[in-house]
């Protein structure tokens, strides 16, 4: 298992890169770029583009949209007092049937992009869930001591039986 994950998706005139530092950070980043007139891409490193963190509700909410459980999803961010909008629809169009719309940045996603999008999110999502504040080891561990508890409740069960 690795600790990060950094994916881009990229069209004609827009991309989106898919960021997760920390399978204990319980949220990813997403970063969307455009083709400038000139040809060349926004480079982040320059300040452009436009970066949200999106938290685990909002991944699931993803998911959601993906599995077409909800025909869209709809959210707003408010960082250093700039407001930005984010919305994930499912779409009658075959050759892209999602569209991410990130503040003044739309990215449609291809199926093939779409789909690898919704499987980085589940991964992503089970490893931050498996890892917030020890949740499944503490399941793991009470599934072991049950275990264990029938293991000694068979033993004295069967040795009352043959004292009798």
């Amino acid at each position: 298992m690795v600790d990060a994950h950094d994916y881009s998706f990229f069209g004609q005139s827009t991309g989106l890169i898919v960021r997760s530092r920390r399978v204990t950070d319980s949220f990813i980043f997403l970063t969307c770029v455009r083709k400038k007139q000139d040809g060349n891409w926004e480079k982040i490193s320059q300040k452009e583009g436009k970066t949200i963190k999106i938290s685990l509700e909002e991944m699931i909410s993803f998911l959601a949209v993906f599995n077409n459980k909800f025909p869209s999803w709809k959210g707003f961010h408010r960082f250093r007092g700039e407001d930005t909008s984010i919305e994930l629809i499912s779409r009658e169009n075959l050759k892209s049937p999602f569209l991410l719309k990130v503040g003044p940045y739309i990215k449609p996603f291809t199926f093939a992009q779409a789909e690898i999008f919704r499987m980085l999110l589940e991964h992503m999502i089970k490893e931050k869930i498996e890892h917030l504040n020890g949740f499944i080891k503490t399941v793991q561990n009470e599934e072991e001591d049950d275990q264990v508890n029938r293991k000694v409740y068979i033993k004295e069960e069967m040795k009352s039986n043959m004292e009798t």
